[in-house]
């Protein structure tokens, strides 16, 4: 921000956020500017990004669906409910959010998948102080064939030299495109045809439990314990699942790795 550092994205204020891939989990993202990133525990001059989560409401109860499809045979389905009660004359709420993504961008042969479960527990200890426990817990998964730019023509000396880069013989329309795959290469496919796309799998789980007491309006005070985020990427042994030349998958075993 204005040419100074960042600090890492926080959840809640005081949590190490994850990434924002997907927000189904969050309220709204906060930008803290400047030295009031203080107030959250790090600080970088040039602020915080801090991530608020949803919270479950004692006030109302309430279901919200959502579907999103899109002229790419995109898919996005999510989820969002809230139920409020008492029990043994206590407030209780719940609030869930789920999430089953596909994405399809205009280049051939990459996508994305995303599947999410966030959940929240809260419950008013005490009501004179507002003493409120809160539990949550999120878990994410995501995988996507990527696309890796600079792919590079080799072996073919005789129609181009050896290294020479697809996307600048596509930017001049050089009439050796049409020898090499077959005409196959255009912009729809230049970051993923054969060695120049992968496969990764990231998965990031993480809970907390939060107690919550205001002792007057101006007031409050709040104890946090949380699981560190776990955040996995797995990939395969040769650096990801590709896609020959003519799109098929071609797929090694899974490795895993701590990011």
């Amino acid at each position: 921000m204005r040419g100074l550092a960042v600090g890492p994205l926080r959840g809640d204020g005081f949590l190490s956020g994850n990434n924002l891939g997907e927000a189904f989990a969050y309220d709204r993202v906060e930008i803290i500017r400047g030295p009031q990133s203080l107030l959250y525990g790090a600080n970088p001059a040039g602020g915080i990004i801090n991530l608020s989560t949803k919270r479950a409401n004692f006030g109302w109860t309430f279901y919200q669906p959502q579907v999103e499809i899109d002229s790419l045979d995109s898919e996005r389905y999510q989820l969002d409910a809230n139920v409020a009660g008492h029990v043994l004359n206590r407030r209780v709420a719940l609030r869930t959010a789920l999430l089953d993504s596909t994405s399809h961008p205009w280049r051939q042969n990459l996508q994305r998948t995303t599947t999410g479960q966030y959940i929240d527990f809260s419950v008013e200890l005490l009501a004179a102080s507002h003493t409120t426990l809160r539990l949550s817990a999120e878990s994410k998964v995501n995988e996507g064939i990527e696309a890796l730019s600079g792919a590079l023509v080799t072996g073919i000396p005789s129609i181009v030299p050896n290294s020479s880069k697809l996307v600048l013989l596509l930017a001049r329309n050089d009439p050796a495109l049409a020898n090499i795959a077959n005409g196959f290469v255009s912009w729809n496919v230049v970051d993923s045809p054969a060695g120049n796309s992968q496969l990764s799998r990231r998965i990031e789980r993480h809970s907390s439990a939060t107690l919550t007491s205001q002792f007057t309006p101006w007031l409050q005070g709040q104890r946090i314990v949380a699981k560190e985020p776990l955040k996995l990427d797995r990939l395969s042994p040769s650096g990801g699942a590709r896609h020959d030349i003519l799109g098929r998958l071609i797929h090694d075993k899974w490795e895993e790795r701590a990011v």
